[in-house]
């Protein structure tokens, strides 16, 4: 049973959201008197500031993903290399015994492009097997036992990079989650203090007002809030 993801609860994007925040901290700063019946304090600005820095300190979705397109490139260039490999024993295979053998069967490569990674590494095991006894009788077809461990090096890396590619897959996820909690958390503090600010200067100083209000500007003027809810 896989446990229940954490849901974003704001739409704008990070940047924006640790911007504003950044600059509420300066707001709520100038006007902590007019907060303080609310129970703003200076420690509570504070900690909204220092949430602001651990949110920004989380790396990027687009960070994170360059770790996993690297992993990824790596796997994909092992996985060719395996795959030339494999091939080349086949053809000796082939050549001493013909495609109808045993011995060439007994490779159980079967369709290699069309085989996935979990595959291919199951097959590129086997081939490995029935090689390591064929390095005597296929020597004179370019078999040697140091291809054969070279080989057997290739393809554990291959496995490595597999290992490695399903862990950054799962970071970049962890990485999410922890980034959509914080700011979560962030947003709460946010929303909460601006509808404190709007109810402060809704009536009494509209410039002030729309320091607590998230929004976008179009065609020359105030647009709808986006964001809160």
């Amino acid at each position: 049973m896989t446990s229940e993801l954490t849901r974003r609860n704001y739409s704008i994007p990070d940047a924006n959201l640790a911007l504003f925040a950044s600059n509420l901290v300066g707001f709520l700063t100038r006007d902590l008197d007019d907060f303080e019946i609310f129970g703003l304090t200076e420690d509570k600005i504070q900690d909204l500031r220092d949430q602001v820095d651990d949110f920004e300190e989380i790396d990027t979705d687009g960070a994170v993903l360059a770790g996993v397109l690297l992993a990824s490139q790596t796997k994909n260039e092992l996985r060719e290399q395996v795959l030339e490999e494999i091939r080349r024993f086949a053809l000796r295979a082939e050549i001493m015994w013909g495609s109808e053998s045993p011995f060439y069967k007994g490779m159980d490569i079967g369709y290699l492009s069309k085989l996935n990674d979990a595959e291919l590494l199951r097959s590129a095991r086997i081939v490995h097997n029935r090689v390591s006894t064929w390095v005597t009788t296929l020597s004179d077809l370019g078999l040697t036992l140091e291809l054969v461990n070279t080989y057997n090096n290739m393809v554990q890396s291959f496995e490595n990079s597999l290992n490695e590619l399903a862990e950054k897959q799962a970071d970049r996820e962890l990485k999410k989650q922890e980034r959509i909690s914080a700011g979560n958390q962030l947003y709460k503090l946010v929303y909460d203090y601006c509808s404190i600010g709007k109810r402060l200067y809704e009536n009494t100083n509209p410039a002030k007002y729309n320091e607590y209000v998230i929004y976008t500007t179009g065609a020359g003027s105030l647009s709808k809030p986006e964001g809160l809810s």
